[in-house]
């Protein structure tokens, strides 16, 4: 099994990398049953935090089937922290069968963790915790009879997005694909005895997608144009591409969105905030990024506008966006709230409402009357801090980088074209 330990370790304290070293050591033993022991994800060059984490970060957290936690006074002030726990807690989210354990180092409490809102909006009390100066040989011990008495996930969320596409990738020409796929991977592809060369090429590209790979083919426009010039059936072509589009994003603010639609314990209804100045697309590429590839989201967009009578105005907005398109199976206001109080959890119906912002009151107001609608509230170009949001909202942090977004959005318009 393949166990991820996510820490903040300060190099200038000898008794963190030394639990470190005694954790990671405790969870390769043998295990008694025989087999090979547990393979341990740790990257320890973030100990002097650097830029050049972030792919690394990416297929560790991709490829782990556990993961520990391992928070300090620095690790709750590190930034790439926080980026782990959110993506690691939107997999237990997504995946309740997913260990995940909180281990906290001398001088940290729950109370030090939740103090910190953007640590406290994880609910990190809410999974096993170890208390402060557990020492490392008695958590790892812990942690490997649990994942004998567990049934963790041999297949992660972005193992079965890999797959998805894969399976669209087999159907390329086999020497267009080996080219494609070096070009993606900077290499060769290494032959593998086990694996058709074909599947083997596939699964390798697929891989290199959804990692973040596509700067070697020109984004996913590059991908597109030469998934055509491979004769790649448009409908393929489609699929992969929405598959692969979203990936873009930051995986954290995914993180968020996802983990806050998953979560069916909330005392109200979710909502989130999200910036932008491309709202339309980053909106759905979130929300893809965040749901696919076994959920089908439905997002509407509001436009904005605004009147005296605001709340009744954006509730007619609400119900037009929902009828819209679909006249053959919706043809009254009543079957839309019907439809939006009791639909499948599995499918989640998001809205995005326009600036300005909408306080407490009418946010509740909505959430009352559309109880089951995910709502994300457009703060313009700019992600506006907590205390200017209605309480509860979560911020889709770090927000979107706006160049970023217009290149994204560009390059995605582009594969469009190449995709019909």
């Amino acid at each position: 099994m393949r166990l991820f330990i996510s820490h903040g370790t300060d190099k200038n304290k000898q008794e963190e990398l030394d639990y470190l070293d005694a954790l990671e050591a405790g969870l390769k033993v043998d295990p008694p049953e025989g087999g090979n022991p547990h393979e341990v994800l740790i990257d320890r060059t973030r100990i002097d935090a650097g830029d050049a984490w972030e792919g690394i970060l990416h297929d560790m957290l991709a490829e782990c089937q556990a993961a520990l936690l391992v928070l300090s006074e620095r690790a709750l002030k590190r930034p790439w922290v926080l980026k782990e726990s959110t993506i690691l807690s939107f997999r237990k989210a997504r995946e309740p069968e997913f260990p995940f354990f909180c281990v906290l180092l001398p001088g940290v409490t729950l109370a030090d963790v939740n103090a910190v809102p953007s640590f406290a909006a994880l609910r990190l009390d809410d999974i096993q915790a170890f208390a402060p100066g557990t020492p490392a040989g008695a958590v790892a011990a812990w942690v490997l009879g649990r994942l004998q008495t567990c049934q963790p996930p041999r297949v992660t969320v972005l193992d079965r997005l890999e797959r998805a596409i894969e399976a669209r990738l087999v159907q390329v020409n086999a020497n267009e694909l080996e080219a494609l796929c070096e070009r993606l991977l900077g290499q060769q592809v290494a032959w593998t005895g086990s694996v058709d060369r074909a599947r083997l090429r596939a699964r390798m590209l697929a891989r290199g997608i959804v990692r973040g790979r596509l700067g070697g083919v020109g984004g996913v426009a590059g991908l597109m144009r030469d998934l055509r010039n491979a004769a790649m059936p448009a409908e393929h072509r489609r699929a992969v591409l929405e598959l692969a589009a979203s990936m873009w994003v930051d995986a954290e603010i995914a993180g968020r969105f996802g983990a806050l639609v998953a979560e069916g314990t909330r005392a109200s209804p979710p909502a989130a905030a999200l910036n932008g100045a491309r709202i339309r697309y980053s909106s759905r590429m979130v929300a893809w990024r965040a749901l696919m590839p076994e959920t089908s989201d439905y997002i509407y967009w509001v436009e904005g506008g605004g009147s005296d009578g605001w709340e009744d105005e954006l509730v007619r907005r609400i119900r037009k966006a929902y009828r819209l398109n679909k006249e053959a199976v919706i043809d009254s206001d009543e079957q839309v709230d019907e439809v939006l109080r009791h639909r499948d959890p599995e499918q989640p119906v998001v809205y995005v409402l326009p600036p300005p912002v909408p306080d407490e009151q009418l946010l509740r107001a909505l959430q009352t009357r559309f109880p089951r609608v995910v709502f994300i509230l457009h703060t313009g170009a700019t992600l506006l801090p907590a205390e200017d949001l209605p309480q509860g909202v979560v911020r889709l942090a770090p927000g979107m980088q706006l160049e970023v977004e217009a290149q994204r959005n560009a390059d995605y318009a582009a594969a469009l074209e190449s995709a019909r």
